[in-house]
This record gives C-alpha cells, sequence and structure tokens, in this order.
C-alpha cells in the first residue's frame, strides 16, 4: 500500500514539473513560446536586445502604467525621458531594476523606445 502512494505522489511530482511520462521528456514550461509564437524580431541591434532582455516584460504590456515603445508620451525631451529612466519615476524603480546597464546602455533603449521598428 505504501508503494502505491508513493508511486501516485511521485507520478503527481512529475506531471506538476511538466515531465511527461508518455514521452519521458521535459515539457517546455507552459508560459515558454514556440519560435512561431513569439513577436517577429523587431531590430537587432544592441538596444533592441537590452529592451527585450529588460525592458520589454513591463513595457510591451504596460504593467502599472509604464510607456509602450512609439507612445505618444515618449515624444518628449530625451535628457529627460533618459533621466527619468536613470533615477526611476512613478512605479519604475532606477533603471528598472538592471542597476548593470551604463547610462550610454540606458539612453539608447530609450531612444530605442522612443521610435522601435514597425
Amino acid at each position: 500500500m505504501n508503494n502505491i502512494i508513493y508511486i501516485s505522489v511521485l507520478v503527481l511530482f512529475l506531471s506538476l514539473s511538466g515531465f511527461s511520462v508518455v514521452n519521458m521528456t521535459l515539457l517546455r514550461p507552459l508560459h515558454a513560446q514556440t519560435e512561431k509564437e513569439q513577436k517577429p524580431d523587431m531590430a537587432s541591434g544592441p538596444a533592441a536586445v537590452i529592451y527585450r532582455k529588460n525592458c520589454a516584460s513591463c513595457h510591451d504590456r504596460g504593467i502599472m502604467g509604464a510607456p509602450k515603445p512609439g507612445e505618444p508620451r515618449l515624444l518628449g525631451d530625451i535628457d529627460t525621458l533618459v533621466a527619468n529612466a536613470i533615477k526611476g519615476i512613478g512605479n519604475m524603480p532606477a533603471r528598472g531594476h538592471a542597476a548593470f546597464l551604463s547610462d550610454d546602455e540606458v539612453r539608447s533603449v530609450v531612444e530605442y523606445m522612443t521610435s522601435p521598428p514597425k
């Protein structure tokens, strides 16, 4: 009887962790996107890469009021926008919690966001 309980718990644990008993392979997480589901590569410069890795999770969805790339409120003075991104403003923490980014990298991302590729 104890073996049945242990096996049931093991199967439950493996199924919840994404392990397929049928295929005996690890499945991708449910939230992961396949290559076809991902957005097409809008640009391939350093600013675009930094944006996708550090900023897109909030700014693509407008989380807590974050401006989306190309929004009219990003058409203000670029120096003010860069200063706000570096120091933080409203719900956005300084450098968006990417403290490792240099001022020049932050500027490049802000410039990218003001006129993102179509």
